[in-house]
């Protein structure tokens, strides 16, 4: 499912509605089995290199934009948008230009970074 890109701002600090959908989000690096990065997801989360603008930070990784992409919530769903970084995002290898829906067992790349996600 696409949805349009969202013009507005999420706040990171975003106060969760009690019965909000915070699921756990796994990002299990496609290549180094060992580097897995795992948050709940309260909100939104933005993932990127910068760590002081980033709740996901890869910070070892140079071909990762600064703030790259936002994960977050919406009605029971988990959303992917691109940050419009250097990189571009990639959901199961097409472009991000519009959120796209999360599944477990979908794959995001930017940079030379690819990930399984899985939510639990």
């Amino acid at each position: 499912m696409l949805r349009k890109m969202r013009k507005w701002k999420m706040n990171r600090k975003q106060v969760k509605n009690e019965g909000e959908y915070t699921p756990w989000i796994h990002l299990k690096d496609v290549h180094d089995k060992t580097r897995v990065y795992e948050y709940k997801l309260e909100g939104c989360m933005v993932v990127g290199r910068d760590p002081h603008l980033c709740d996901v930070a890869i910070v070892e990784e140079p071909t990762v934009s600064g703030r790259q992409c936002r994960l977050y919530t919406e009605e029971n769903e988990v959303y992917l948008m691109d940050l419009d970084g250097t990189n571009p995002t990639y959901h199961n290898n097409v472009k991000v230009v519009e959120d796209v829906t999360l599944r477990s067992g979908d794959v995001i790349s930017f940079g030379e970074m690819d990930f399984y996600v899985e939510i639990k």
